[in-house]
């Protein structure tokens, strides 16, 4: 680990569950938010034990995000189930990185932990 501060290290924790909602909401919503928490998981993940545990749950998170969009987009109820997954992905992030500024340790709902 490096010698980033704890406030450094909680800034680069919030930019990781950030990272998911910008690409949310920049590229397809699917693969956008996966991409953005990956990259800022995988440049800072070494660098100290708060990045890694808040980029893991991000990206678990968003993972898990994939998935639920693509069984609602194949199934019945996926009329009413991607608009109400599209918001989580959104507010669920950001209640995420304010929890994470506090220094609060945030569990995201609906989540596989894969990783």
């Amino acid at each position: 680990m490096s010698s980033l501060t704890s406030k450094e290290s909680q800034n680069w924790a919030v930019f990781c569950h950030l990272g998911g909602l910008i690409g949310s909401l920049t590229t397809s919503m699917t693969f956008g938010g996966a991409a953005g928490a990956l990259v800022v998981w995988l440049l800072k993940r070494n660098e100290s034990e708060v990045i890694d545990r808040n980029g893991r749950e991000a990206l678990n998170f968003q993972i898990s995000m994939l998935l639920w969009i693509a069984i609602a987009t194949w199934s019945v109820v996926g009329v009413v189930a991607l608009p109400v997954l599209a918001v989580l992905n959104i507010v669920f992030p950001i209640i995420a990185a304010i929890a994470t500024s506090k220094g609060e340790e945030y569990r995201y709902p609906l989540t596989v932990r894969f990783l």
